[in-house]
């Protein structure tokens, strides 16, 4: 919902590229680590990756993809598009084709859940 409605102003593909870019990235950082496993000495550091990644991503579609929508997009337009993206939320599967299983989103927090535990 977001980003189509940026891409349809101008220049708005650019900054969608970005963000797609950045939510690949995230995307391979959690593959790697369902791959790898809580026990494996590389998890921590790359749990510790994908925490900075998400927070970059999401810092940066505020910073740049919702201030772009803001300054193009007036303040009905822009609740239209809130309530589109809640209710997409509610009914769209978990993931699309091509992107990770979502079941790999739950083995990764179990992961790290038992990796907090043993750490006490």
């Amino acid at each position: 919902m977001v980003h189509p409605a940026a891409r349809g102003v101008e220049g708005g593909d650019a900054v969608v590229e970005d963000r797609l870019g950045e939510e690949q990235q995230a995307r391979e950082l959690l593959a790697r680590l369902g791959e790898l496993g809580p026990d494996h000495p590389e998890f921590a550091d790359g749990l510790a990756g994908l925490r900075q990644a998400v927070l970059e991503h999401a810092n940066h579609e505020e910073s740049y993809e919702f201030r772009y929508l803001r300054s193009h997009y007036d303040t009905t337009e822009l609740a239209d598009m809130a309530a589109l993206v809640r209710a997409a939320e509610r009914v769209a599967p978990h993931a699309a084709p091509g992107e990770v299983d979502p079941a790999l989103f739950d083995r990764v927090g179990e992961a790290v859940r038992e990796s907090l535990l043993r750490r006490r």
